[in-house]
């Protein structure tokens, strides 16, 4: 016995909803990956001011503020990571819902 339309529709769009979770999560951690690592060469560094790429151009900044925009820019990745993970896990278990009821339909 196979599943009916309405649900091979919705596990196709769990199993889209998930792939499309993995790509944004791990997109989300190299970012955050990326700014770890401009902060701990930033906080090596004695300079007051430092260069900041926005679009084609450079543009001088306090290194304070600079620090700051990132530190904020990480916590919001933080969160959002979080947030992804809880939907992540949900939509396994979806998932394992399906399968299950796959394994009993044969």
């Amino acid at each position: 016995m196979e599943l009916s339309e309405e649900k091979q529709r919705e596990l196709l769009a769990l199993q889209q909803q998930y792939q499309a979770l993995i790509v944004e999560i791990e997109t989300l951690k190299l970012k955050n990956k990326e700014i770890e690592e401009v902060l701990e060469e930033l906080n090596k560094s004695n300079k007051n001011e430092v260069y900041k790429l926005v679009g084609n151009v450079l543009i001088k900044k306090s290194k304070e503020e600079i620090l700051k925009e990132l530190n904020d820019e990480k916590e919001i990745i933080e969160i959002r990571l979080k947030s992804l993970e809880k939907n992540k896990q949900k939509i396994e278990e979806k998932l394992k819902e399906f399968k299950k009821l796959l394994e009993e339909k044969k």
